[in-house]
């Protein structure tokens, strides 16, 4: 599917690519990360918090300094959906820490699948984004190697017990 992909747009989709392997080593470290999942991300962000620090009280605007550069000219509104963000965006990361501990790793690569998946299928159903034959056809084999190892390993379990 990825090999059509390629074809159809002359060159190989290295973002998707790359988006690929890095989610897949982060999947294989929280997998073997003994620490459970809200210690992980708390970490995580700890790491984060310098640069982050860095680009609220360092930035300035154009015209010159002033304090919070960033936070400048937003209503209530966008401040709270702005504070809104961190929990929407951490807890699912907390719940797949956990779940990464949890589950096969070839179940958690599925469960990544999806997120792509759902985005496609949302931008060609509900946005209307041109999809061509060879695009259809690299997707129908994606999903079907994704299928093919799922049923491969719950036939492997199945098999043993």
């Amino acid at each position: 599917g990825v090999v059509l992909i390629a074809l159809q747009q002359g060159r190989l989709p290295w973002i998707a690519l790359f988006l690929a392997f890095s989610f897949s080593f982060y999947g294989l470290i929280k997998k073997t990360n003994p620490v459970e999942g809200l210690k992980s991300n708390q970490f995580e962000s700890l790491m984060m918090l310098p640069v982050s620090l860095v680009i609220l009280f360092f930035m300035t605007d154009l015209i010159g300094s002033k304090p919070f550069p960033l936070l400048q000219g937003f209503d209530w509104t966008t401040m709270l959906l702005l504070m809104g963000a961190g929990p929407v965006t951490g807890l699912p990361l907390v719940y797949f820490a956990e779940a990464a501990q949890r589950l096969p790793m070839y179940l958690l690569g599925f469960f990544q699948f999806m997120a792509p998946s759902i985005q496609f299928l949302s931008g060609v159903f509900l946005f209307g984004e041109p999809m061509t034959g060879l695009q259809l056809t690299g997707f129908i084999f994606i999903w079907s190697a994704g299928l093919i190892v799922v049923y491969n390993n719950w036939y492997e379990n199945r098999k043993k017990s």
